[in-house]
């Protein structure tokens, strides 16, 4: 979600070349260290803050320590994220696609609106104080 409104700010799989790429764990696994922002915690792992990778994100969020890509991670809920998009636009309905969601699905569903909604947010107020 934070990623997108970010723009080119952001992390994005077009903006990372292939040493880059080495240092965020290869598309999913774990920070390595030396990537860029990489903070390491107290039992040596590396993080990267949110608001490094998305910088536009909520202030909330922005404070969240990721040990692994968010880009490679969105990329392997896409359908949820899809499936979030057609149902929220009233192109479909859930139970069309998937006839006894399961609570885990349903769960993401939820944060994924509750995100959405913080961004939706975030945007119209960047736009009031830009338009005066």
């Amino acid at each position: 979600m934070w990623l997108n409104h970010a723009k080119s700010r952001a992390w994005g799989c077009e903006t990372c070349t292939p040493k880059e790429r080495r240092l965020r764990g290869n598309c999913g696994g774990p920070f390595v260290k030396g990537v860029k922002h990489g903070i390491e915690d107290e039992k040596g792992a590396i993080y990267v803050p949110a608001y490094r990778i998305a910088p536009d994100c909520d202030p909330e969020w922005g404070d969240t320590h990721f040990y692994t890509c968010p880009v490679a991670g969105s990329h392997q809920c896409a359908s949820v994220l899809n499936y979030y998009q057609l149902s929220k636009s009233g192109i479909i309905k859930i139970t069309d696609l998937i006839q006894t969601p399961t609570p885990a699905f349903m769960e993401a569903l939820t944060v994924l609106k509750i995100a959405n909604d913080i961004r939706e947010h975030r945007v119209r107020k960047q736009m009031e104080i830009e338009n005066g």
